[in-house]
């Protein structure tokens, strides 16, 4: 399979999903989008559909790190299990500097992966 770049579209996803937009709270979604797509840069994966979409659940920790909580996706089974562990994987504990956000507010962003 071919090599995945997630950079472009894989998080347009965590853009729009910080629901409530004020200049404060842009500013936090450009943020966590831009540490969020460092994390997943050049990383592989192989997925047999040329799109996968899920909704990911996470909040942040005392340590400012990445909890992933859920990752909700369509797909069929397999390729559910490989998008899942892909993002645990590439983000769960992982730390970010975000000052605006809430430790223990669960948030949840779309993702999405193209060939």
């Amino acid at each position: 399979m071919k090599k995945l770049k997630l950079v472009s579209l894989s998080l347009a996803l965590f853009v729009g999903s910080l629901t409530y937009a004020s200049n404060a709270e842009a500013d936090t979604k450009s943020e966590i989008r831009s540490q969020i797509i460092s994390l997943l840069d050049q990383k592989e994966v192989n997925i047999d559909s040329d799109e996968l979409v899920a909704k990911v659940s996470f909040m942040l920790n005392e340590k400012s790190e990445l909890v992933i909580i859920s990752v909700r996706s369509k797909n069929d089974k397999k390729n559910n299990s490989i998008i899942d562990t892909y993002i645990k994987k590439h983000l769960n504990y992982k730390k970010v500097k975000v000052n605006n956000l809430k430790v223990g507010k669960v948030y949840e962003m779309p993702f999405k992966m193209v060939k």
